[in-house]
């Protein structure tokens, strides 16, 4: 139908969206889907360069319905390749394993009330005779001590210490917290005590992530340096950098009980505050083609510079994304479909991490985002009177 042409991304990412969930829920054979993919490309290019005058027009849905097909294995074929077990290097493979590891942090330190939360990608474990590659995040929880503050992102660690498979729910209903976790390709996880770990190297992480998290840390460091401090510390910090470490658990109740526990957490009802409030001063720059191209860059650039220091939280990644494709959308010349430029940020965004689809939070984030666009319009012709 002519009215798909107006949504190509919509095309593209309905299929992708099948093909992962397919990937994350159904446990086929490796071969059978590799199989099928080589199979469709095979009929296809059997139908376009022998049989393309024969089919003719009316029968074009059947090239439209291969590729279909086609999109959709290559999204549970991304989804295979992103999966930890079919890597055989992954830890989840291994059913031994040392007790002596090297390691690389992967997120800042989060202090915890008993101990020290590090999230780190596994690199090297050492068995009785060599060291040996490895791979796969892990959770490890670091025993109180003040030296564990100047672990930072990007080092490398030797630890001591024994992994164990999360383990999965023991009562029926209850938060599957493995499950959880799996979805963001975590397995294991270790408690490492005093003494047990040595700092390797520094600065080894992606050196822009890095960059990001120490400007947040720059800018705590000014609310400090304003007697910002306690309570209003934790607030503050929280609600404009996403760092919530300092907040308490009564200010979380606090802000759960009011309902507002959502502004605590940097998301894309920030990133879209700031993109209005910044197309409200920047709309002087509307009036010439030039003038929009700069006003373009402009928001694209102070966009992913908010999305730096909330230390590219995914949250947070996933709104600059979604609001980058309808800024560019909307500043081409003829009108951009808002529908399409949120559908292109979905197919990127499930393109890089497939498993993205299983967190609520991606989820939501796309339907609350469908649900403005589609109902605004209706709601405000209901509620405003055409005489205002």
């Amino acid at each position: 139908m002519k009215i798909w042409h107006q949504y190509p991304f919509i095309r593209l990412v309905i299929p992708v969206i099948i093909g992962i969930i397919s990937a994350v829920y159904l446990d086929l054979p490796l071969f059978i889907p590799s199989s099928l993919l080589t199979g469709i490309i095979v009929i296809y290019a059997i139908i376009i360069f022998v049989f393309s005058k024969k089919v003719g027009y009316k029968l074009r849905w059947i090239s439209g319905a291969l590729i279909n097909i086609f999109i959709l294995l290559a999204g549970y074929q991304l989804t295979i390749l992103n999966t930890p077990k079919f890597d055989r290097q992954n830890i989840i493979n291994y059913s031994t394993l040392s007790d002596k590891f090297l390691i690389q942090v992967t997120e800042p330190v989060a202090e915890k009330p008993n101990s020290y939360k590090v999230v780190a990608n596994a690199l090297l474990f050492k068995d009785s005779i060599e060291w040996k590659k490895i791979s796969g995040k892990i959770i490890l929880y670091f025993e109180k001590d003040s030296l564990v503050r100047d672990i930072e992102y990007g080092d490398q660690l030797v630890i001591h210490t024994r992994l164990n498979e999360v383990k999965p729910p023991q009562n029926p209903g209850e938060f599957n917290y493995k499950k959880y976790l799996s979805n963001k390709g975590i397995y294991h996880q270790g408690f490492v005590k005093c003494g047990q770990w040595q700092i390797l190297k520094r600065n080894t992480g992606n050196p822009v992530k890095a960059f990001g998290i120490a400007l947040r840390n720059k800018f705590l460091e000014i609310f400090e340096s304003n007697h910002l401090t306690g309570r209003e510390f934790a607030v503050a910090s929280a609600i404009l950098l996403g760092y919530d470490d300092k907040l308490d658990a009564d200010q979380q109740r606090e802000f759960s009980g009011a309902g507002a526990m959502h502004i605590l957490c940097v998301s894309g009802l920030h990133v879209g505050i700031i993109y209005v409030i910044l197309s409200n001063l920047l709309i002087f720059l509307n009036k010439k083609r030039n003038l929009r191209i700069i006003k373009v860059f402009v928001l694209l650039i102070l966009i992913w510079f908010y999305a730096l220091i909330t230390g590219f939280s995914p949250s947070v990644l996933r709104a600059s994304t979604m609001f980058s494709f309808i800024i560019i959308g909307q500043s081409m010349k003829r009108k951009a479909n808002i529908y399409n430029s949120i559908a292109a940020s979905a197919f990127l965004l499930l393109v890089i991490n497939p498993y993205i689809i299983t967190q609520v939070g991606f989820q939501l984030s796309y339907i609350a985002v469908l649900g403005i666009v589609t109902l605004y319009r209706p709601i405000y012709i209901l509620l405003i009177p055409d005489n205002w």
